[in-house]
């Protein structure tokens, strides 16, 4: 035979490397596709090992997974009622409270009423007995006040109209002597204001004060209640007496509009002319001077 030429053998070593080739290339792929499958496979051996695995252990602790549930079911179920108990009891105390509280506030409110109408006895109760107790001091003082003004007025009277005559209900006439009693009282010094006063009140231990506090005629006119006061006549009896009595004088001969009761005219109409002209000539001798006594600071 025939050696192979060289190009023959070539030919066929390159075949063979070319079916190695292949050879080992699908086994590669294969191995890979195996190797990809056992993982798979793998996986899911895993994942059902897992699910079996957890089934037959809910199976096995099924029971007492399920006590346990019913367990926290009725501890919840417990625990709300009594949370439901416990808030009723509070909303029971609490209107047992507010309703012993109103009871209080009535007690009070009733204690305070009954106070109030015992208070309101017992005053009205004090008044009765403090008016009868003093009924007859007052009636006295009144009395007395009373009195001191008559005579006041008695003494400026027989100032202005003399001892001679008698008072007359003609206007012109009248308020001529209303005028003579003025000017002779504001030319009083304080000597004679203390012997009018010593006799119309009947307090003569008082003169001394009037007459070291400068009361003259013009200032005797002027004097107010608080000013006896501050003279220093310090009883309230005597204080009223002694005002009763300066008051009706200054309103004798300050306000000529004032007529006492006594001089009370029939019909104020019947001379409105004669009497217009009397005012008239009263204002320009002695100015618009009405009765606004005012307080003497001694």
């Amino acid at each position: 035979m025939a050696e192979p030429s060289l190009a023959a053998m070539a030919s066929q070593l390159e075949s063979f490397a070319a079916n190695e080739i292949q050879r080992c290339y699908r086994g590669h792929v294969v191995r890979q596709q195996r190797r990809a499958r056992l993982q798979l496979e793998q996986f899911a051996a895993v994942v059902i090992q897992a699910c079996f695995k957890g089934y037959t252990t809910r199976l096995f602790y099924r029971d007492e997974l399920e006590a346990r549930r019913q367990k926290q079911q009725e501890h919840q179920d417990a625990m709300l009622a009594k949370q439901t108990w416990l808030g009723y009891m509070a909303r029971k105390q609490m209107e047992k409270l507010r309703g012993e509280q109103q009871d209080e506030m009535v007690a009070i409110k009733q204690a305070d009423a009954a106070t109030k109408i015992q208070a309101h006895q017992r005053g009205r109760s004090a008044r009765v007995h403090t008016a009868v107790a003093l009924s007859v001091p007052a009636a006295e003082l009144r009395r007395k006040c009373q009195h001191s003004q008559t005579l006041a007025l008695t003494y400026v009277s027989k100032i202005g109209w003399g001892e001679g005559q008698a008072p007359t209900y003609e206007t012109q006439r009248f308020l001529a002597a209303k005028w003579r009693a003025r000017r002779y009282v504001i030319k009083m010094d304080q000597h004679q204001v203390a012997e009018m006063l010593a006799e119309v009140t009947g307090l003569p231990q008082y003169k001394q004060v009037f007459i070291a506090a400068y009361i003259h005629g013009k200032r005797f006119l002027t004097l107010s209640a608080e000013a006896f006061t501050q003279l220093g006549v310090r009883q309230h009896d005597h204080r009223k007496i002694h005002y009763s009595a300066v008051c009706e004088i200054q309103k004798y001969c300050n306000d000529m509009e004032y007529v006492p009761a006594d001089f009370m005219y029939p019909d104020k109409y019947e001379d409105s002319m004669r009497k217009k002209d009397a005012e008239t000539r009263y204002r320009v001798e002695f100015g618009a001077t009405s009765y606004h006594p005012a307080v003497v600071n001694v």
